[in-house]
């Protein structure tokens, strides 16, 4: 455990907190029809995807939220990479949804899908009840960002909003298009000071690509 005498060990991290859209709704009409294993398949098939993420990007799988995870990429995790990751993982997710869960539901949400924030930053690591815990604003503001995303009017159902400056300090790397992005303002509570916050929205996959996914 991390003592007061000991030195401040601070690390750069490129935070991405996900969350997966009308995620209780879904959950209570499974139940209602005793089907919550498929929910729990589900997460298992996506903390898959992110464990082999791991080898392959350096991706942490910092946290599991109930709905989602908040995850750590390291600092010089390029934008190819990264945002092959994020279309990766949206195909993955709604292809085992729309082939196991979709299917069984008594009554499908209006908005099913995943909404990411992400923010880049300096973060404090300490050992807590023998755990690596992470403390820093790049997680709050990464989590606001998702919030907001999951909140846009007219937004896709697969959505992420990027702070500026974590798009920007990631480097390109090969093989690199430029994305589609959109240049947004949307309200972070505790973060912009009652100043609508400038952002950056990019859909990993769009409603018509989602529609045109095979079921796996």
């Amino acid at each position: 455990m991390t003592q007061g005498k000991d030195e401040l060990a601070l690390v750069r991290r490129v935070v991405t907190v996900v969350d997966i859209r009308s995620s209780t709704t879904t959950l209570e009409d499974l139940k209602q029809t005793d089907n919550l294993k498929r929910w729990r398949d589900l997460l298992i098939d996506l903390k898959k995807l992110l464990a082999d993420s791991h080898a392959t990007l350096g991706l942490e799988p910092y946290k599991f939220i109930g709905d989602g995870w908040v995850l750590l990429f390291p600092e010089n995790v390029t934008k190819h990479r990264f945002m092959q990751f994020l279309v990766d993982f949206s195909i993955e997710f709604y292809s085992t949804f729309d082939s196991s869960i979709a299917p069984i539901l008594q009554h499908r949400p209006e908005k099913v899908g995943l909404t990411f924030g992400v923010d880049a930053g300096e973060l404090v690591q300490l050992e807590m009840n023998e755990q690596t815990e992470y403390l820093g604003r790049a997680i709050n503001v990464a989590a606001r960002l998702q919030g907001a995303a999951k909140d846009m009017e007219g937004s896709s159902n697969c959505q992420a909003l990027f702070s500026k400056n974590s798009f920007n300090a990631m480097p390109s790397g090969i093989g690199y298009a430029p994305p589609v992005l959109r240049r947004v303002q949307v309200p972070l509570r505790n973060v912009a000071n009652g100043e609508r916050y400038e952002c950056l929205a990019y859909e990993p996959l769009s409603d018509e690509q989602i529609s045109l996914l095979p079921e796996v």
